[in-house]
């Protein structure tokens, strides 16, 4: 089996808020149409933060089993997982559907966000198979990150700063790009 290449601090973090940015989309919306008191922003931020957390713990224990027949191929695999995340993300913040994210404080519905913005963390969780990764340095900022962006979410949507929107995941979805070309030349 061929030595894995081991991400930076800097490739977790870069990673991390890439992951963050739909959750600070998210909340940046819900706030604007509903001003949050204190203890609903940080316990919406941190039931994203778990989930974001939780996820690639779980994708890794999912890709184990496949981790010794997937070696030969895993730079392949991990180009494109993090493509298809990033391409995923890219699409996503073309489309303006913020449908039900006024109702974030419900349980049902902050679930079904957290769950859904988490999916691409689970898919970077596999990916983490096949590469040497940190992995509580790696489940701290990713949690932390998006702790983080979903607490300044709320804070810019209640003060009315609309003015970046979608274009904010954007960007995240361009590095989550750039970072699958580089696994891709791993080689």
């Amino acid at each position: 089996m061929a030595m894995l290449e081991e991400m930076s601090f800097l490739e977790i973090f870069t990673i991390a808020l890439s992951l963050s940015l739909d959750v600070g989309v998210v909340c940046l919306a819900a706030s604007a149409v509903r001003k949050p008191t204190l203890k609903n922003a940080l316990f919406v931020s941190g039931v994203f933060a778990f989930f974001h957390a939780v996820m690639p713990l779980l994708g890794l224990g999912l890709g184990l089993g496949f981790r010794e027949y997937l070696s030969a191929y895993g730079h392949l695999i991990g180009f494109a997982l993090l493509l298809f995340v990033g391409l995923k993300m890219l699409w996503e913040s073309l489309s303006t559907d913020e449908g039900d994210v006024e109702k974030i404080g419900r349980p049902l519905t902050l679930f079904v966000l957290a769950l859904a913005t988490s999916i691409d963390a689970l898919v970077i969780g596999f990916s983490f198979n096949f590469v040497e990764v940190d992995l509580p340095l790696a489940v701290s900022l990713i949690g932390g990150v998006t702790f983080i962006a979903g607490l300044l979410g709320m804070y810019l949507g209640n003060k009315g700063t609309l003015v970046l929107g979608n274009r904010v995941q954007s960007v995240g979805a361009v590095v989550l790009i750039i970072l699958a070309f580089k696994v891709l030349l791993m080689v």
